[in-house]
């Protein structure tokens, strides 16, 4: 038994690491996990595709580079439309996509 780097170290049968390591080292870990997915999100913007909706039609219309790839149907807000906050419209205008839900 004895201490090292303020912790209490007791070597097992065939040097195994104590409890005290094994925190050590699942901490660290969980830091870096969380450091690569925090990094893995870090991509650049899709900047290819572009959605179109039209509020009078229903419809959206899914285009890549200019390529018209689709058009569905979709339903926009009974309330009408309009920008401002708490107000239950659709909102007009350019528009981005800030995550996936």
């Amino acid at each position: 038994m004895r201490i090292r780097n303020g912790l209490l170290i007791k070597a097992g049968p065939g040097g195994a690491l104590a409890a005290s390591d094994r925190w050590r080292s699942l901490a660290i870990g969980s830091r870096l996990l969380v450091l690569a997915m925090f990094l893995g999100s870090c991509a650049a913007p899709d900047t290819q595709h572009y959605i179109v909706i039209s509020t009078r039609e229903q419809k959206l219309a899914l285009l890549d580079r200019g390529k018209l790839m689709g058009i569905y149907p979709v339903s926009t807000s009974k309330f009408g439309l309009g920008d401002w906050r708490g107000s239950r419209f659709t909102p007009l205008g350019q528009l981005q996509i800030a995550e996936k839900i």
